[in-house]
């Protein structure tokens, strides 16, 4: 028998076929023990039957011949069956011992085979829970590693975007020195002067813009604009648009004339734009009235290729003796794009 302990790890199956075994077992026993009986009987009988000869034999002495042989051989037949009945209770108990050891030996291999299971079910069960301990460890662990990966890759991305933030202004640093430098190596077309037009002179003044003395006894028909370049670099392309306009009339904008150019001018060069006004506009600025104004726009390129323009506009003083600057009709484009 096995401790309670035991007995209660072995599987159901195997209890099962243990009490089954238990069963037979008992019943051989009893089957052993009724033939034990029965031979004992049988051997109390013959026993009995032989302390019954003296009797039998004293009657055969007194009897006839044919008494005493017919005693002789019922006495040869009880002794026979006798004799029998032990041998075949002897051998029914032989084989009866036998079965019960063949049983015994069944059951301890049953028994055996029983614990071998047992034990390999309680090592199969012991090595699931470590392998179960052991997937436990490898889920923290890879939970470990995911927030590991989880934080690194957070801290990838917020240095992706730093270092994007960085390029970006880096970028734009790059771009404002670039666009500085255009600014300070263009070139810069800008109106610094204008002076009368007198008959015979269509381009009067000098290089630096100053007015000289009217011809003597010459009215003026007209005004003259001076521009220079005051950047670092030629203007190419450059092409103007001039026109008189009286003050409460400027435009806007001016749209640049279709194709006509006045060619480049390098730094510091100097363009003079004249411009006779018309009969009308000449009788009313001779007599006095100070509202007109000779304006328009220099259209011209980089040596970048990018386009540029200027606006001018000068007001006629003293019947065009004299210009000033007017408050309005003198933006450029840089100022436009700035708006």
């Amino acid at each position: 028998m096995l401790p309670k302990g035991k007995w209660a790890m072995l599987p159901s199956q195997f209890r099962r076929l243990i009490d089954t075994l238990h069963t037979q077992l008992g019943a051989i026993r009893e089957t052993l023990q009724n033939q034990e009986d029965a031979r004992r009987d049988a051997q109390e009988g013959t026993e009995q039957k032989w302390r019954e000869v003296p009797g039998i034999i004293a009657s055969s002495v007194l009897g006839t011949a044919d008494d005493r042989k017919a005693a002789e051989s019922q006495k040869k037949k009880e002794n026979a069956y006798q004799e029998d009945l032990i041998a075949s209770q002897n051998k029914l108990v032989k084989w009866t011992r036998r079965a019960f050891l063949a049983a015994c030996a069944y059951a301890a291999v049953a028994l055996w085979q029983g614990y071998l299971t047992n034990r390999t079910i309680i090592e199969m069960r012991m090595a699931n829970e470590a392998a179960s301990r052991q997937l436990t460890v490898a889920e923290n662990a890879l939970d470990t590693s995911m927030s590991q990966f989880d934080r690194t890759m957070g801290a990838l991305i917020d240095q992706t975007a730093s270092t994007k933030r960085s390029a970006g202004a880096a970028e734009k640093s790059v771009e404002a020195a670039q666009d500085q430098m255009r600014v300070d190596q263009r070139a810069w077309l800008a109106p610094f002067n204008a002076c009368g037009l007198y008959p015979g002179v269509w381009k009067l003044g000098t290089a630096d813009g100053e007015c000289p003395e009217p011809p003597a006894g010459t009215q003026p028909i007209g005004a003259v604009v001076f521009f220079r370049n005051a950047g670092k670099t030629p203007a190419f392309n450059v092409r103007d648009k001039v026109a008189w306009q009286t003050i409460d009339n400027l435009p806007k904008t001016d749209d640049p004339p279709p194709d006509e150019r006045e060619g480049n001018i390098f730094p510091n060069g100097v363009l003079n734009i004249p411009w006779k006004a018309d009969s009308l506009v000449a009788s009313t600025i001779s007599a006095g009235a100070e509202n007109y104004a000779i304006m328009g726009t220099v259209w011209y390129d980089d040596i970048l290729g990018n386009p540029h323009w200027t606006q001018y506009c000068f007001e006629a003083r003293r019947r065009l003796t004299g210009f000033h600057p007017c408050l309005a009709h003198n933006a450029t484009d840089d100022q436009h794009k700035k708006h």
